[in-house]
């Protein structure tokens, strides 16, 4: 069973957690303001924060090998979503 962490707690976060919990094992939730840096470091991270968090959250999980799941926008220019890509590579 595959292990989840899910990073935003507002609509689009709400929305998804249910479906999340009978994908896999949700291990953790937080919200934009935690310290997710310091959170157990699952096999997915679904990240559902405003948009302007998504390119630093998502490199942080990134570069740990972590499998990242962006809500839409990925990112705010198409720099920041190469380097992501490159990172994922």
């Amino acid at each position: 069973m595959l292990n989840i962490g899910l990073l935003g707690a507002g609509s689009f976060g709400s929305k998804i957690k249910s479906k999340l919990q009978l994908a896999g094992n949700l291990v953790w939730t937080a919200d934009s303001t935690s310290d997710y840096t310091a959170l157990e470091k699952p096999d997915w991270v679904f990240i559902a924060t405003p948009n302007e968090f998504h390119y630093e959250q998502a490199k942080f999980f990134l570069e740990r090998g972590i499998n990242v799941f962006l809500e839409k926008p990925a990112v705010l220019n198409s720099m920041a979503l190469k380097e992501l890509i490159d990172i994922s590579i």
